[in-house]
């Protein structure tokens, strides 16, 4: 019996040591690709700068639960990959929604330092802040910045700033901007903030349009996109009501290519492939495409006389009836026309239109 038992107490050992042998890797297979994709997802973002878009991504990241995230992002044609998203949620869930957080995902490659803005005071008083600083982020301290009480009204870095601002009040004309989930170029609307008699009214998502004199549809980054954002708000509705009241509506590059009749990208420039019907106060049809027109303008504004000088940037070909009518001639005399594939500024002149 002895000889039994020295043959079979190494069988029982070896074939107890076999079934946890496999735990182990199937762990460290799943670790290994967890971190293969996070930091994947890190360096994609740090590259493709998906941070312009944090209002967005911070609404996704708050719905209360995956099924309800994928669902919002298969219908809202979203252009960046869901594991982004299911990365900000959780990203979000242990560091907060706060603008910090939200930005450093996709900003930490790129970190070179960090700098102290709207200090006051003696700067010598936070020289151990300073250090502290620099020994638990290992980032350089590139220096303090002074508070300039004018600096408010230099342009804002990103969209973040529209959700904290107040509206301008002043009396006399309202202007109302729908703020898009993916607004582009906002700081265009600084100088209107500064005019003496303008009340400008950034609309926030989930409100509707106020009764004003003029409403101007801005840039997107991603058009059909936004225009299906748009719709989701409520705000064609109020818009059509504008318009019915003899209200005035002013398209601004993707926000003139929603008050037209169709948006095609056939390629996939800005999102999925697809066409979507436009806002129909236009008499025109884009079709978004690959390559960017991006040069520096100057001419003259057709309805005043007036003199201006800016730049041309947009995706698009526009054609149709209502490029006929254009709100801006360029110093050489050549229209942005269809031959160059290139967008024809006109004028939103949506109230005859809905006519």
């Amino acid at each position: 019996m002895k000889p039994l038992a020295t043959e079979t107490l190494p069988r029982a050992e070896s074939g107890r040591g076999a079934a946890p042998s496999a735990a182990p890797s199937a762990i460290i297979v799943a670790a290994a690709i967890a971190v293969f994709y996070l930091a994947t997802s890190i360096y994609i973002s740090a590259h493709r700068l998906y941070w312009f878009d944090e209002i967005f991504i911070v609404r996704i990241a708050k719905l209360p639960s995956v099924v309800t995230m994928w669902r919002a992002l298969t219908s809202a044609a979203d252009t960046m990959p869901p594991g982004y998203h299911l990365m900000m949620r959780l990203w979000c869930h242990l560091f907060g929604y706060g603008e910090v957080a939200t930005r450093l995902p996709s900003a930490i490659a790129m970190v070179v330092g960090f700098l102290i803005n709207k200090f006051r005071g003696d700067p010598s008083l936070f020289a151990e802040g300073l250090r502290l600083i620099e020994e638990r982020t290992s980032w350089p301290s590139l220096g303090m910045i002074p508070y300039f009480a004018a600096a408010q009204k230099l342009p804002a870095e990103d969209a973040m700033a529209l959700g904290r601002a107040d509206p301008t009040r002043h009396g006399g004309v309202t202007i109302a901007v729908p703020r898009l989930a993916r607004i582009a170029n906002f700081d265009e609307f600084d100088p209107l903030s500064l005019e003496p008699n303008v009340d400008l009214v950034m609309v926030a998502p989930g409100e509707p349009l106020p009764v004003c004199d003029l409403v101007i549809l801005p840039g997107s980054k991603a058009t059909i996109a936004d225009l299906a954002f748009f719709r989701a708000q409520g705000w064609d509705i109020d818009l059509f009501a504008h318009v019915r009241r003899g209200g005035r509506v002013l398209g601004l590059c993707g926000g003139y290519q929603m008050l037209g009749r169709r948006i095609a990208d056939p390629k996939g420039a800005e999102g999925p492939a697809g066409e979507v019907a436009g806002l129909g106060l236009l008499d025109v049809e884009t079709t978004l495409r690959g390559d960017k027109a991006l040069v520096a303008v100057a001419g003259t504004c057709l309805a005043n006389g007036a003199r201006f000088e800016g730049y041309e940037m947009h995706i698009g070909r526009t054609t149709g009836p209502g490029t006929a009518r254009p709100l801006l001639r360029y110093a050489d005399a050549a229209m942005y026309d269809v031959k160059r594939g290139r967008q024809s500024r006109s004028a939103a002149a949506a109230r005859d239109a809905q006519r």
